[in-house]
């Protein structure tokens, strides 16, 4: 059986884009198509894949827990926004992408404004992705 995470677990192993397909009850189809090297490390993906896994982009935050999320990274709103101010988006796409971090009700983890902003604070998808999952229980 195949969790959430599997594709991204390919994909770090170097086989993604690969003619290959699964299906959720652990059936890979494609493996002909692979090279013995290919194979081997599927075989590796296959049996290192957790199926219960989490992603972060499984849970939006609420603003509360976003913030606060922020805060324990060392980033405050008023940094995002300097950041967002320094990017080479027009005047319109700075504004409403400053809105949205002021104003959004929930913020979700596959947003392209957060890797888009990750390097202004030196923050790892690893980091990110531990921080939101450990926000995301927070009441």
């Amino acid at each position: 059986m195949f969790g959430p995470t599997f594709g991204d677990e390919l994909a770090a192993a170097g086989l993604n884009g690969l003619p290959i397909s699964w299906g959720d009850d652990g059936t890979v189809f494609g493996r002909e198509h692979l090279s013995q090297e290919q194979v081997n490390t599927l075989n590796l993906v296959i049996a290192a894949h957790d199926p219960n896994a989490e992603t972060a982009s499984m849970y939006p935050l609420n603003r509360f827990q976003f913030e606060g999320m922020l805060l324990a990274m060392g980033v405050t709103f008023a940094q995002i926004e300097t950041a967002i101010e320094a990017t080479a988006m027009t005047a319109m796409e700075k504004a409403f992408a400053i809105s949205r971090v002021r104003n959004a009700g929930t913020y979700n983890r596959d947003h392209p404004l957060i890797p888009m902003l990750m390097p202004a604070f030196d923050l790892t998808e690893e980091a990110v992705d531990a921080a939101w999952l450990a926000a995301k229980d927070v009441r």
